[in-house]
């Protein structure tokens, strides 16, 4: 395998609060095209949730393709394995759990040992969640112990299995939520309109409607915005070169990205940057 696992490990036994579950260890995991894990069988609980990139994962019930905002678990006592897409590494959150309410734990959130992926009715707050585990840990403070406790409970709700065509998404605020999230994961590869729309499991026209609604404005307007801000955050905040920002924006050809960045802004990306860099 090849990738970088940043991970922690954090004991306590036991629990706070008379909880029954403990995350023995959270990590965050970034691939470069050959990661690739198997156990067979696994001997612990363990459920991730990818952010970006992409990637396969075969268990006993059958096999799936994952991709940002999607989730699967290790259970104890059941085969997995699971690899990325070497043409687009993948990055996701784990948190090893462990103590005696694990797997009613893991079955409240929607898996089983026949259901070990699927993707979550609110990904963002997943992500969120995973995320936020993972800096209490890598900062391993006690008074925090009972605040991971009540984020994995937070989890719940929010984690159980949900199919887009069929999660209630009837309102144009919610198509927006999670339009606005698969997007922001998969810009970089230059997503346009329609494949939002079937990432979505709607209609373009559906997709129109619903961000003519929320948003007060047309998709490809509403995608190009989002492109400008990404663009507009980086060069604020990172010293990526602009071919990489371009590329990161979703932009294939970098001259394309700087006309309109500069029909966004007024200004050049480099005029923009430097004068971040005299403030």
């Amino acid at each position: 395998m090849k990738d970088l696992n940043e991970c922690y490990h954090w004991s306590l036994n036991p629990p706070p609060g008379g909880s029954s579950i403990w995350p023995v260890m959270a990590g965050f995991l970034t691939g470069y095209g050959e990661s690739h894990y198997m156990f067979l069988p696994a001997d612990y609980y363990c459920p991730h949730i990818i952010v970006r990139g992409s990637g396969t994962v075969k268990t006993d019930a059958g096999a799936r393709a994952l991709r940002p905002g999607d989730m699967f678990t290790i259970w104890k006592g059941s085969n997995i394995e699971y690899c990325e897409d070497p043409n687009d590494p993948w990055q996701y959150y784990w948190i090893h759990i462990d103590g005696l309410g694990t797997q009613a734990f893991l079955q409240s959130c929607g898996f089983s040992d026949k259901a070990q992926f699927f993707t979550p009715a609110n990904p963002a707050r997943v992500i969120n969640c995973f995320s936020r585990i993972h800096e209490l840990y890598r900062a391993r403070n006690d008074s925090d112990a009972a605040l991971v406790v009540s984020l994995l409970y937070e989890m719940i709700p929010v984690c159980r299995p949900s199919v887009v065509q069929d999660t209630g998404l009837k309102t144009p605020s919610r198509i927006l939520e999670h339009a606005k999230f698969i997007f922001q994961r998969q810009m970089h590869t230059g997503m346009n309109v329609e494949e939002l729309a079937s990432e979505l499991g709607v209609s373009r026209v559906t997709l129109f409607r619903a961000i003519r609604s929320a948003a007060k404005n047309s998709p490809v307007q509403w995608l190009a915005e989002m492109r400008m801000e990404r663009a507009a955050y980086l060069l604020r905040n990172s010293q990526r070169t602009l071919e990489d920002t371009s590329r990161d924006c979703g932009f294939k050809n970098v001259k394309y990205f700087h006309r309109c960045f500069k029909m966004a802004f007024g200004e050049s990306p480099t005029e923009f940057r430097e004068k971040k860099e005299i403030k």
